[in-house]
């Protein structure tokens, strides 16, 4: 009895580790995972571009895209108002409706935009704490006060809580996205694609980390 009483209690200190640690040991892992990527990738230039590729903001490439055409579109919608001008003046009723039903719904264009900009704010914001958390630990590791084990761990657990945060922010991003897309009619395919962005930005900054770190252990 008292050594299934000792099991039991070292399963659940080792569940409670697990689950007070959990962010922090999925930080690790991920960049161990990285770090193995990172070897494997470095002879193979194919794979790095297509590494480059994923890094393109979705939501900016779509924005470029509307740019090249909006003078084209502008001269045929002046064309067809002109031409439809005469009718609309006969049935003032339907236009007022056809009218407050367009202002009242927002233009994928304008919704692309909206969010483009919120995303871009984020990634800065992300950047520059990532920095900053990047500066302070190279500063710790120069003056050499705390072992390196010891400021290993404060550093994964500080990444770590610097990406559960940045998760939650975009994650709620992104559904408030798909809700408005949904509630004005249009695909919401294009959030596959910003969050396929994001895992892929986010593993590039790890990357970049791992490297940075390497030079000091070198």
């Amino acid at each position: 009895m008292k050594g299934k009483k000792l099991l039991l209690i070292g399963i659940f200190i080792f569940t409670s580790f697990i689950i007070i640690n959990f962010y922090k040991i999925k930080f690790f892992l991920s960049l161990i995972n990285l770090s193995r990527y990172g070897h494997k990738i470095e002879s193979q230039s194919e794979d790095t571009k297509k590494q480059e590729a994923k890094l393109t903001n979705p939501l900016q490439a779509i924005l470029k895209s509307v740019e090249t055409v909006e003078g084209n579109e502008n001269i045929e919608a002046i064309d067809d108002a002109s031409n439809t001008a005469d009718d609309l003046r006969n049935i003032d009723g339907i236009v007022s409706i056809s009218i407050k039903e367009h202002n009242s719904k927002k233009s994928y264009n304008e919704i692309i935009q909206e969010y483009n900009d919120i995303l871009e704010d984020l990634k800065l914001e992300f950047e520059a704490e990532l920095d900053a958390l990047i500066k302070q630990g190279i500063e710790e590791y120069s003056l050499g006060e705390i072992s390196s084990t010891k400021l290993a761990n404060k550093y994964l657990s500080l990444g770590a809580d610097l990406e559960k945060s940045c998760d939650k922010k975009f994650y709620n991003l992104l559904n408030i996205m798909k809700n408005e897309l949904k509630a004005n009619g249009y695909d919401t395919l294009i959030t596959d694609e910003i969050k396929n962005y994001y895992v892929s930005f986010k593993k590039a900054r790890k990357l970049d980390l791992i490297n940075r770190g390497m030079k000091y252990l070198k």
